[in-house]
């Protein structure tokens, strides 16, 4: 993710790249747990801030409090290698479906696993669309719920 938002990419990378700033969702079951996990990964434990994934150097301007969420960040920019501003942004599953729609985004994160309907709208804001070439939805969870309609869609027919 860091390598996305910074367009800084390890000489051996054969994956997706993208040459230009990027929009990007890390998100979350709740608003606190992205504090202790996404927040936590990228800036920094709130303890020590700036020494997350994300070079302190290439944060740009100071990050956007999450509204209502003592200690929480909603948003942070970061200087990417064409010259130009990539956006993380943190988000829950617990704002809802509503809070998921309309912009395009070049990558998602979903740690844990989310409800179908976000999934669906996340996969809708990473879909080609005029001069967006398209995204990337990444998750990150342990099927603990067992065989829900998420982790059906990746199991193919061992899921029946």
């Amino acid at each position: 993710m860091t390598s996305h938002l910074t367009g800084i990419y390890p000489h051996w990378w054969i994956g997706r790249r993208f040459d230009c700033p990027v929009r990007v969702w890390a998100c979350g079951v709740t608003a606190s747990t992205n504090i202790d996990i996404a927040q936590e990964l990228f800036l920094g434990p709130q303890s020590a801030p700036g020494t997350g994934f994300i070079p302190p150097h290439l944060i740009v301007g100071k990050p956007r409090p999450k509204p209502g969420v003592p200690g929480g960040i909603g948003a942070v920019w970061v200087r990417h290698v064409s010259g130009g501003v990539s956006v993380l942004q943190v988000k829950s599953y617990a704002e809802g479906r509503e809070s998921f729609q309309g912009t395009a985004q070049h990558v998602i994160l979903l740690d844990e696993e989310c409800p179908m309907d976000i999934y669906g709208e996340c996969l809708m804001r990473t879909m080609p669309t005029g001069d967006f070439v398209g995204g990337l939805v990444m998750l990150t969870f342990t099927p603990l719920n067992g065989l829900t309609p998420v982790v059906e869609l990746f199991m193919g027919e061992m899921g029946e």
